[in-house]
């Protein structure tokens, strides 16, 4: 991006079990790709400079798929089952040194576009927060920009909290990215799956 020298690098969480849809719900078909790959596609056109995934160990498939769909590291997240937290610190722990910052998404948010990566990225690059989150009409959302400055408090995060404790903890220095258009949903159920295929999800 021009007049940018920040380095952002996306993590995009896929270490769930899917339970709530009773199969592996990233590796999905929707639109002649999986789920996983839509959100690999929309990052690998944004302005990040590169991409962790961080996957759960016990889903087959799931690492080469990740690694089919254009992420630079994958990371097998062997403590999934102790929580979010696990693969926020995963992800945290294989940037690579020169970068500044990253940027949290969800492997089940297969409607999440290079256009919502690219708002964030670019007020954070504007700007002196140390976060940065979407918004939806007020609404917060992914994805989630933390500078490096934050990175060691993402690393004392536990259980199924993810990031929202820090977000609380620092709420004084986020800044929100007001998206105007409805919230991006993840896939969790049967349902909303069989709503994704039918068009009636945003």
């Amino acid at each position: 991006m021009e007049g940018v020298t920040e380095k952002v690098w996306a993590i995009i969480l896929a270490s769930g079990l899917s339970k709530r849809m009773g199969k592996p719900k990233l590796l999905l078909p929707f639109k002649e790709k999986t789920l996983l790959s839509h959100v690999l596609d929309q990052c690998k056109q944004s302005n990040v400079n590169g991409i962790v995934v961080v996957v759960h160990p016990k889903i087959d498939g799931l690492v080469q798929e990740a690694e089919k769909g254009g992420a630079d590291i994958v990371i097998l997240n062997r403590k999934a089952d102790e929580g979010m937290s696990t693969s926020f610190i995963a992800g945290i722990e294989a940037l690579p040194k020169e970068a500044d910052a990253a940027i949290f998404l969800l492997g089940d948010q297969p409607l999440m576009s290079v256009n919502e990566i690219n708002a964030v990225i670019t007020d954070s690059s504007k700007q002196t927060h140390l976060i940065y989150q979407a918004a939806y009409y007020g609404k917060k959302g992914h994805p989630v920009l933390f500078k490096r400055e934050i990175f060691p408090e993402l690393l004392k995060v536990k259980g199924d909290e993810g990031g929202r404790s820090v977000l609380k903890k620092y709420a004084n220095f986020v800044s929100y990215t007001e998206m105007n258009r409805p919230e991006i949903q993840d896939i969790d159920t049967p349902e909303q799956y069989e709503a994704l295929l039918a068009g009636k999800t945003c």
